[in-house]
């Protein structure tokens, strides 16, 4: 069975789109079968829609057993969503900018890559859905956002950013390229392309111009003295 990113997650409009009405319960273990067999298809390659009988067929129960837990696709589709992304993570504090910014976004590569494999598909779905692009709005933009926005303030804070910075700008920036990146390629960004994100747009944005190059060894080593013509070389 797929392993969905979630912490304490359960499979909500299974059950709760059941109560209050008579019958025999609901089987939990039917109801997390088809939220992860709509995962698994989200996760798969393309960009068409998903069908309820894919679905079906994908979690091994029927289009009855399904529609009685879910009204319509929509809402089996918005459970799903539920199940990708977890709770907040911890906010980093390296005091750096730089390593604070990286930390946002290869935290979003580790824990959200099921959710950005879905991407196409959700996007697909999103185009006749208000309910699911706010749905994908506030589970995977909503929460990096959220990371990068207060990693900005506490840098503007201790003066590590300009005060005229324009702070959502930047944190909205970075949320898109990370998504084109993911949406273009079909998985997530390399941790190469996430810090290139923030050398050459983010901290230029904020005023704070391209990091340059650490020194190499060539760079730290002395000079070669080059000797006139003539004269013999030094050993």
């Amino acid at each position: 069975m797929l392993t969905i990113e979630t912490v304490g997650a359960r499979v909500r409009t299974g059950t709760e789109h059941a109560r209050g009405k008579p019958g025999r319960p609901r089987d939990p273990g039917r109801d997390e079968a088809i939220v992860d067999a709509v995962v698994m298809l989200l996760r798969e390659p393309g960009t068409g829609k998903i069908g309820m009988r894919e679905v079906a067929a994908r979690s091994g129960t029927s289009l009855a057993a399904i529609y009685r837990r879910w009204p319509s696709r929509e809402d089996l589709l918005l459970d799903a969503i539920q199940h990708f992304v977890e709770e907040d993570a911890p906010v980093p504090d390296a005091g750096d900018l730089r390593a604070d910014l990286l930390a946002v976004l290869e935290t979003m590569i580790r824990r959200r890559e099921a959710f950005i494999e879905s991407l196409p598909r959700l996007i697909a779905e999103a185009a006749s859905s208000p309910q699911i692009i706010d749905a994908v709005r506030r589970r995977l933009l909503g929460l990096a956002g959220r990371s990068l926005t207060t990693v900005l303030r506490r840098a503007r804070s201790e003066t590590q950013i300009p005060a005229g910075a324009d702070l959502d700008l930047a944190a909205d920036t970075a949320v898109a390229l990370f998504t084109h990146q993911a949406i273009t390629c079909g998985r997530p960004p390399t941790r190469a392309y996430v810090a290139r994100i923030v050398d050459h747009a983010l901290l230029p944005m904020l005023g704070l111009g391209i990091p340059g190059p650490p020194p190499s060894d060539v760079a730290r080593a002395k000079p070669r003295r080059i000797a006139p013509e003539g004269e013999k070389p030094s050993r």
